[in-house]
């Protein structure tokens, strides 16, 4: 039997144990951490350590750009972050609407220590994919995860700084295009 994943019945792996041995760090290089330097492999260790979110689960990935590595996560990945936040106290969203087509959507985030909540306006034009499989099929869901995405960015930047959404990257990006693993050590 394979120590490579102990997850416990009750979900009490933590994501530094997943980083806790080579044997680990060399799973999560050649499946999430594709093509990475091992500084940006720190990096993305660090980043995935400090927000707590799994790679295993899908809930944060490495993405190499043209521009330089991305750290990634899924809106769920988002909205585990705020749910276990002792300050966040809910949302609010609402696609725009002009002249019967959407324009936009908004999202306002509350927190117990703020008075007003945080709010996000986004313009479908400005994220629209429009080579995007889901964008073409689910324009409304997406552009409210897109705001959803910069409303919880803007109300925890502490706990999301450096951790960008699927849906607010460009058109041209395909997380699928990967290749070349790195090796990275434990320090």
């Amino acid at each position: 039997m394979s120590n490579l994943a102990v997850i416990n019945k009750d979900n009490s792996t933590t994501v530094r144990e997943y980083f806790s041995s080579q044997e680990m760090v060399n799973v999560i290089k050649s499946m999430v951490a594709k093509n990475a330097t091992n500084d940006e492999c720190l990096m993305f260790k660090e980043l995935a350590i400090a927000s707590n979110l799994n790679p295993f689960k899908k809930e944060i990935w490495f993405i190499k750009t043209n521009s330089g590595p991305q750290i990634m996560t899924g809106i769920n990945g988002y909205w585990k972050i705020a749910n276990s936040h002792p300050m966040f106290q809910g949302y609010e969203e609402d696609l725009m609407i002009e002249g019967g087509k959407v324009i936009g959507a908004w999202c306002k985030v509350y927190r117990k220590d703020r008075e007003y909540p945080i709010k996000a306006v986004v313009y479908l034009e400005e994220y629209i994919q429009p080579s995007s499989h889901i964008w073409k099929s689910k324009p409304k869901m997406m552009i409210l995860k897109v705001a959803e995405s910069v409303a919880l960015r803007k109300a925890f930047p502490e706990e999301f700084n450096g951790i960008y959404t699927e849906e607010e990257m460009p058109d041209k990006f395909d997380r699928n295009n990967i290749n070349n693993v790195v090796d990275i050590e434990i320090r």
